[in-house]
């Protein structure tokens, strides 16, 4: 008996876990929580293009109509995608280091949720 109890505790407990992991993008979207600002010009700002990304290309393209007036090019050797940490929201997303700030970064995700995070101009 003692044995089903702990079973049951460390089977909610599990759950829980992935509840609260799960939580975060539903609350805060595809980026999860955001990062908090640690100076003055550091921080994040969030906000959505209305295009789906599914290549590389697709994420330059979009990098080339955001940045049509700065005249800044990309090549698909800079691009880093990773895949979201959400077990039911996972997707993939493409991050580009500006070239403005050197630890300012870019990052769209598949359905085109946009972040830029970093700190420019200390």
């Amino acid at each position: 008996m003692k044995s089903k109890n702990l079973v049951a505790i460390g089977i909610l407990i599990l759950f829980l876990i992935v509840a609260l992991n799960e939580a975060r993008f539903i609350i805060w979207g595809s980026f999860g929580l955001p990062q908090q600002p640690t100076a003055p010009n550091c921080g994040e700002g969030r906000y959505s293009i209305n295009t789906r990304i599914n290549s590389v290309d697709d994420f330059l393209n979009v990098l080339k109509n955001l940045n049509q007036t700065k005249g800044d090019t990309y090549t698909a050797e800079g691009v880093k995608v990773k895949n979201s940490i959400s077990l039911f929201f996972g997707q993939k997303f493409y991050s580009v280091q500006l070239k403005s700030c050197n630890t300012l970064t870019m990052e769209i995700s598949e359905n085109g949720d946009v972040s830029v995070r970093g700190c420019c101009g200390i």
